[in-house]
């Protein structure tokens, strides 16, 4: 998980750029409503970084399709703008993999403040995050949870993602049989709204039982790569280079980061279960 580089420009002359090409009587509406627009803009900016009790204007059906028309049929300036947005990232990984998982590719683009609930900012780009159609999908329309805290991360904004809160056990058995490994949460670094964001980010995309089933097939490449060593102090420093060659790129919250630490943690027991 790594902090998302914000879309570049202004997110209102982003916005004024998307509706000049719109066809009419569309334009005309999303023109004379632009301040409307630039108000729910301007809400979302006021309430960083917690983003709390955003606004909901209450939006008639018919007007709510012409909104988010500049995010659905979107003009061509629009579309230079979402390139824009994901090929402006500072490295390969939050260019092409979604944040909110850290797995799989962001061939889908999420509404952070659901498009069907707050219409008006359908077409933010800093309300626009590139993700995966899993998370997407099962992200869904939720905000917030029963009291009233953020279900999910900000990859914008959110300042806590340097923060290790990602944590992996390892039990090895005794004999060759594949070692348990399972990851948590550990939040004691966070602050309170932090934590509860978090938790609830991880709870929602069901992420720990995701990083479970796809940690197998990255633990037996490391048994791989890792069998030559001759001794468990090298063992160690090769799998402390991996872990510092990836921190940079994927972060400390990365579920290959967090296997590694343990790795290095336990190298004894490793090295032991490499050559029996």
């Amino acid at each position: 998980m790594r902090k998302l580089a914000l879309p570049p420009g202004c997110p209102k002359m982003s916005y004024a750029n998307s509706i000049l090409a719109k066809h009419e009587p569309v334009k005309t509406f999303l023109t004379n409503h632009t301040p409307l627009v630039e108000q729910a803009i301007d809400d979302y900016i006021n309430k960083l970084p917690l983003l709390q009790a955003i606004n909901r204007p209450i939006i008639q059906p018919h007007e709510r399709d012409q909104y988010t028309s500049v995010f659905s049929s979107r003009t061509n300036a629009f579309k230079e703008i979402i390139t824009q947005m994901r090929f402006g990232q500072t490295s390969n990984y939050t260019k092409e993999y979604c944040q909110y998982c850290g797995i799989n590719l962001n061939k889908s683009i999420d509404h952070f403040f659901p498009k069907e609930i707050y219409p008006l900012l359908s077409a933010a780009t800093i309300n626009l995050i590139p993700c995966c159609k899993d998370c997407n999908t099962n992200k869904s329309t939720r905000v917030y949870d029963s009291a009233g805290v953020r279900e999910f991360i900000n990859f914008y904004y959110d300042d806590f993602l340097d923060i290790e809160f990602l944590k992996c056990s390892i039990i090895f058995p005794g004999s060759s049989a594949v070692p348990s490994i399972v990851f948590s949460l550990q939040l004691t670094g966070l602050i309170s709204y932090a934590q509860s964001v978090v938790q609830n980010h991880f709870n929602k995309l069901k992420l720990i039982n995701i990083y479970g089933a796809v940690v197998g097939c990255y633990f037996e490449e490391l048994t791989s790569e890792c069998r030559d060593a001759a001794q468990a102090a090298d063992l160690q420093n090769t799998i402390n280079n991996k872990r510092n060659a990836m921190v940079p790129i994927y972060g400390v919250n990365y579920f290959k980061v967090a296997l590694l630490k343990e790795l290095a943690a336990q190298h004894s027991s490793f090295f032991h279960y490499l050559h029996v």
